[in-house]
């Protein structure tokens, strides 16, 4: 259950940001606490930054920019200190200057709000502040909150060591290599550079030993033909590759210079790189040291070209020479024809007669050889067979790491703590053995990975300091499965299980009880309704798979094309017949025409934005698109109504950002249900269209307009990436008046939204699809004996519904002896003379004509916060109305 902060029950010592500020440490107190405000006692700056940020002290200075050590005063757990950084331009500073640095602080704060990797620290927050100095002018300061990384970075390292092992070093290059590879290609066909990798921005994080990139000051989008504004505040001539120090364009190959420079740095000693490179031949510098490894040698000598054209041009380039493998003279080529190669892998991975496959290639090569432009550009070495197709396995070994069926694990280490280690070690050696049994299909060794996945289960369900696995069960459930006949034949279909990287994703990539990871949540909805099958006789085997941001259409095509990149062959015949994906409103449109394309069902289990909000774009949702939670239209109905019968003389106000389409349908949908008598008050958070969390003037606007239009009701209809700014909004209007009725959507319905409103969050009510009291009595018993909780979120029981409606869909296929596609499960969905229905957690699920939860008692209800009461859910949410429909 939840429990008061500590904060707000205890003064606090914090540090003023204002620069040159005499007397900067301050103490709050818990009043100035609770209020979200407080000011500095000698120069009157705010100490409380939106709300809820303070620093507590200065980490660094230079240039226009400062960085403190912070807390979030609304966090109460371990995980609440950040860093913050303040940029601000001095008055004497000319406009174009002062414009040009702000924008690539801005440029910082939108890439790393979309940089989402485990070894990169987690974007919270930016915003600006406005505050008057003591000579009456008015001063912008720019605010960037991340996490904290607690531990050393290796300029300290280096420091104690004096340098470092050649075997230490290729683990470390090897380590950032993983990183970049993302960083550069998190947006394609745009990418990111960091611009400033050194010792120093690389941290070792003192809980796991991993190496985390920090301090993207310098980061900026590549924008093809032009060049990167160059300034001395990130540029650290040690380490600076040529071209930055010119004033040219970078390049992903200027990141790499930097990075073989720190790893020159750190295996002699030297803090200077480019002063010894000058001094001395790169190879002359390997031999003194004694370096055995060629490989990493080889790759040092490339990574320090002087021109930017002789280096290796991507992180994965290196990987291969580390690796040993022959380095391609085409991969700029191959970027160029991207589109192409795939079809090409697609075809030879759908097992194409090899005479076929030989004439795709040939087909290929004559492609080159008549088009000069492509010629040229290969600079003019010829391309040849092996090195074709081993760039079509590196293309699909690059997403290899979002897919596992057991061999990996795609979720964060439940259970890699003291008390929990044989129940780790155990899943461990499960998918040890499950990867092998997919490389070799030996049977015996399928088996032994299913016994280590059940005493991984069985011991975690023995130890109460141990964390219930939906992955761990997800895993044996295909360990057993693979055994069989149909598996071994390869007649055995897939259904995939499809999560946003964010959604489980969290900072550090560890478990925190009080997080929501939405990804857990739709897992054990998908285990337990698999519990329930007979896998003896199994309908479908189950493929996990992770997107991000950046990729969610390229992981789609890869599930949509059949093309997984998979160890071994075992699986490679099994057909994908539908996907439960927990993607979120925003991806479903493009994401549905991926899958829709190929004839394959969707099953968005957790989007409930209502359809018409893409009809009136000429956008509809692809018809192969299915929802098992219900759609916002019911939603605000509800609401709505509750409005209506218990706040009717009340004025409401509704927080959105209209640059969402679940925020802004949602919202459009409350005001058209609650009419014009009186007519609610809108406070957009996005006023300007622009992607970025609120800034403290938008928040203040919202804030103050509660006052001043006397409301009475605060409705929160966020998106997921604004719940913090709207909590923030809640919290502190809560506290000026208690009175005020919150009410939210289904975003809202989140463990870190009652961390961050705490007491002001009791009494709220929120319209959602379900909830655990009105599953049925089997539902609640094996949600008990799994998940240790009879009341699980609703987001567990509708991808309950999603996997029970493939069982039911499947079964029926087979009885009826129809192909394994899915097209024919998309016809049983559909089919309005046999109307589908199949028992679900809590009423039989059923689809209207549009593919969405059909409207019927018990789907869509509201719920209220309660965290004395025993039946509330695993948020501490009870349920307050189930609302009658026109039909059971």
């Amino acid at each position: 259950m939840f429990n008061s902060s500590n904060f707000e029950s205890q003064s606090i010592n914090v540090y003023c940001t204002r620069p040159g500020c005499e007397k900067p440490k301050n103490t709050i107190s818990p009043e100035q606490i609770n209020a979200g405000a407080a000011n500095c006692t000698h120069c009157g700056m705010p100490l409380i930054l939106q709300g809820h940020f303070v620093a507590i002290e200065l980490l660094g200075e230079g240039g226009f920019g400062w960085t403190f050590r912070g807390k979030d005063i609304y966090e109460e757990f371990a995980d609440n200190t950040r860093v913050i950084k303040l940029l601000k331009l001095p008055h004497a500073q000319p406009q174009a200057t002062q414009n040009r640095i702000r924008i690539m602080f801005q440029n910082e704060a939108k890439i790393l709000n979309q940089l989402i990797h485990e070894r990169i620290p987690r974007y919270f927050a930016s915003f600006t502040t406005e505050v008057e100095s003591k000579t009456g002018l008015v001063e912008r300061y720019y605010y960037l909150v991340q996490g904290y990384i607690e531990g050393q970075n290796l300029d300290q390292e280096l420091e104690q060591k004096k340098c470092f092992s050649e075997d230490e070093v290729i683990d470390i290059l090897r380590e950032i290599l993983n990183i970049l590879k993302y960083i550069h290609n998190y947006d394609r066909p745009q990418g990111a550079i960091h611009r400033d990798i050194k010792p120093a921005n690389i941290m070792r994080y003192s809980q796991n030993q991993k190496l985390y990139l920090i301090d993207f000051g310098a980061v900026k989008q590549i924008a093809q033909g032009l060049p990167v504004e160059t300034t001395s505040i990130v540029l650290d001539r040690n380490f600076a590759p040529p071209e930055q120090f010119y004033g040219d364009q970078l390049f992903y190959a200027s990141d790499l210079y930097a990075l073989a420079a720190t790893c020159l740095c750190l295996l002699t000693g030297n803090r200077n790189p480019n002063q010894l490179l000058k001094e001395s031949d790169i190879t002359d510098i390997l031999k003194v040291q004694q370096v055995r490894n060629q490989h990493f040698a080889t790759a040092l000598e490339l990574m320090l070209k002087h021109k930017v054209k002789d280096r290796p041009q991507s992180a994965q380039e290196v990987i291969d020479i580390l690796d040993g493998r022959k380095q391609s003279q085409v991969v700029n080529f191959f970027n160029h024809l991207k589109n192409y190669i795939s079809d090409i892998t697609n075809f030879i991975k759908r097992r194409v007669p090899i005479k076929w496959a030989t004439l795709a290639l040939l087909s290929f090569v004559i492609v080159v050889s008549a088009y000069p432009p492509i010629v040229k550009i290969l600079e003019p070495k010829p391309i040849n067979a092996e090195s074709f197709i081993e760039l079509m396995v590196s293309q699909q070994n690059e997403n290899a790491k979002y897919f596992s069926r057991g061999e990996e694990s795609l979720i964060p280490e439940l259970n890699h703590n003291a008390a929990c280690q044989d129940v780790y070690q155990a899943k461990q050696d499960g998918m040890a053995a499950f990867k092998e049994a997919s490389e070799t299909g030996d049977q015996a060794t399928f088996e032994k990975a299913r016994q280590k996945f059940t005493e991984s289960i069985q011991k975690s369900l023995a130890n109460q300091n141990c964390i219930p696995d939906p992955e761990a069960r997800i895993q044996e459930y295909n360990a057993i499965v693979a055994q069989t006949n149909l598996a071994r034949q390869g007649r055995l279909p897939t259904i995939v299980v499809a999560n946003d990287v964010e959604r489980i994703a969290f900072n550090n990539a560890e478990y925190n009880k009080n997080k929501s990871i939405i990804g857990l949540e739709i897992l054990r909805g998908v285990a337990q309704a698999l519990d329930e099958l007979d896998k003896n006789n199994p309908l479908f085997q189950i493929l996990l798979a992770n997107y991000t941001v950046e990729n969610s259409n390229a992981i789609a095509r890869d599930i949509a094309n059949q093309t997984i990149p998979e160890p071994g062959n075992y699986f490679n015949q099994s057909k994908i017949l539908g996907v439960i994906g927990g993607y979120t409103s925003k991806y479903i449109k493009e994401v549905g025409d991926i899958y829709g394309g190929n004839k394959i069902v969707l099953i968005a289990s957790t989007s409930t934005a209502f359809r018409e909000y893409w009809d009136r774009q000429n956008q509809q949702l692809n018809k192969y698109v299915f929802r098992t939670a219900s759609n916002d239209s019911i939603a605000s109905e509800d609401l709505a109504n509750y409005i209506k019968k218990d706040h009717a003389a009340k004025k409401t106000l509704i927080v959105y950002n209209s640059n969402d389409e679940y925020s802004d349908s949602l919202q459009g949908e409350l005001v058209r249900q609650l009419g014009t008598n009186p007519r609610p008050k809108l406070c957009n958070l996005t006023p300007n269209g622009n992607t970025q969390t609120a800034t403290s003037r938008e928040e203040n606007n919202c804030i103050e307009r509660v006052t001043k239009e006397d409301i009475g009701v605060l409705v929160l209809f966020p998106s997921s990436n604004y719940l913090r700014s709207a909590a923030g909004i809640a919290r502190r209007v809560k506290t000026n008046n208690p009175e005020i009725q919150l009410i939210g959507g289904d975003v809202v319905y989140d463990k870190e939204t009652l961390n961050l409103l705490q007491s002001s969050a009791e009494g709220m009510v929120i319209a959602v699809c379900s909830h655990a009291s009105l599953a049925n009595a089997d539902f609640q018993n094996k949600a008990s004996n799994f998940w240790r909780t009879r009341y699980v979120s609703w987001r567990t029981m509708t991808s309950y519904d999603a996997a029970k409606v493939f069982s039911k869909a499947v079964e029926t296929s087979n009885l009826k002896g129809l192909d394994q596609d899915g097209e024919n499960i998309y016809k049983i969905l559909t089919d309005r003379q046999n109307k589908f229905s199949v028992k679900g957690a809590n009423t039989n699920v059923t689809f209207d004509i549009n593919g969405d939860r059909e409207k019927i008692t018990g789907v869509g209800v509201l719920v209220k916060v309660n965290r004395n009461n025993t039946t509330s859910d695993e948020y501490n949410f009870d349920l307050l109305e189930k609302p009658q429909r026109n039909n059971p």
